[in-house]
């Protein structure tokens, strides 16, 4: 089986595409304009006759136990169950789908960017358990460490599967990437698919009613917040995220790592609101969740923006009435 970042970036390699989504819902390989893609019964129906296999990256597997929990707790569409990259090719017999690393090129005005995702898909098998082509269900963009995903010298520049496989799985820093940031991505695509309601990619949204309580309950704001990577440049400018947040939002937040997010989650008897903050190459995203729900409440996309910014903060603030 050919893994699925080799297989999409060189199918993209000469096509320009405008796919800006961090949580898309859909059938669409790349979503085109404010479409996710069709999402018909029968398409459900072969979603809900496999058991999805999760692959996370290397390390995660020395606390396995957390990540299951973290899918249990939300993915009810199908059966699932979580293996290592080196077992994927076991599962080629049509019985399964995977969520797995991937990603896509985008080529604006002859500037190629390459966006890194979490991809929801199935491959169509053959009676002679060889894959020809694949459906998309869903995919997610991954905010990555800038060095460690596309230095030459990490000799994935290539296109080579393994080596990209390497880098994707050993030897990259996701940012975006916990077993509650992970629990709060699949909550969405989940109900989502079971209600057969595709998500574009430019949709922004805001829950009124719960994003009222952050006037007196804490904020978490994950600390990579203030990395200011530039996937363009090639640098990182490195901020201090308090000097953001304070010149305009007047409510309790703390900036938190993602593991003593994961931790004041497992101990919470109440509600835990917290910001997940996203740059995809050339584009921005900022959402916030209820981690215990998991629920999405909060949604903004930004266009050719590398950092996060005060006025990202000062939008939230104005949802908060």
């Amino acid at each position: 089986m050919m893994f699925k970042f080799v297989l999409t970036f060189v199918l993209l390699l000469s096509v320009v595409f405008n796919a800006d989504c961090q949580i898309q819902v859909g059938s669409n390989v790349i979503a085109a304009m404010n479409r996710g893609g069709k999402i018909d019964e029968d398409y459900i129906q072969q979603l809900k006759q496999t058991t999805t296999l999760f692959v996370l990256q290397d390390n995660d597997y020395e606390s396995v136990e957390s990540w299951d929990r973290a899918i249990k707790s939300v993915w009810n569409i199908t059966p699932y169950r979580i293996i290592k990259r080196s077992d994927m090719s076991r599962y080629n017999d049509g019985k399964y789908s995977f969520f797995s690393f991937g990603g896509f090129l985008v080529n604006r005005k002859g500037t190629i960017s390459v966006h890194i995702t979490y991809d929801l898909w199935m491959p169509h098998a053959t009676k002679n358990n060889k894959t020809k082509g694949s459906d998309y269900y869903s995919r997610v963009l991954m905010y990555v460490d800038n060095e460690s995903a596309f230095d030459p010298n990490n000799k994935a520049d290539d296109v080579n599967s393994s080596e990209m496989d390497n880098v994707l799985y050993g030897n990259t820093n996701i940012y975006n990437w916990s077993p509650v940031i992970l629990k709060c991505y699949l909550k969405t695509i989940n109900d989502r698919l079971l209600l057969k309601s595709d998500r574009g990619p430019f949709l922004e949204e805001e829950d009124e009613t719960v994003l009222k309580e952050l006037k007196n309950d804490t904020l978490y704001i994950s600390q990579y917040t203030g990395l200011g990577e530039n996937f363009i440049r090639g640098n990182t400018n490195i901020k201090e995220i308090n000097e953001e947040v304070k010149k305009v939002y007047p409510y309790p937040y703390k900036v938190v790592s993602n593991q003593q997010l994961d931790d004041i989650i497992s101990t919470s008897s109440k509600p835990v609101y917290f910001l997940v903050y996203t740059n995809s190459a050339t584009d921005k995203y900022v959402n916030v969740f209820e981690a215990r729900t998991g629920k999405l409440l909060y949604a903004r996309y930004s266009m050719l923006s590398y950092k996060f910014r005060e006025k990202d903060m000062a939008e939230l603030r104005k949802s908060i009435k």
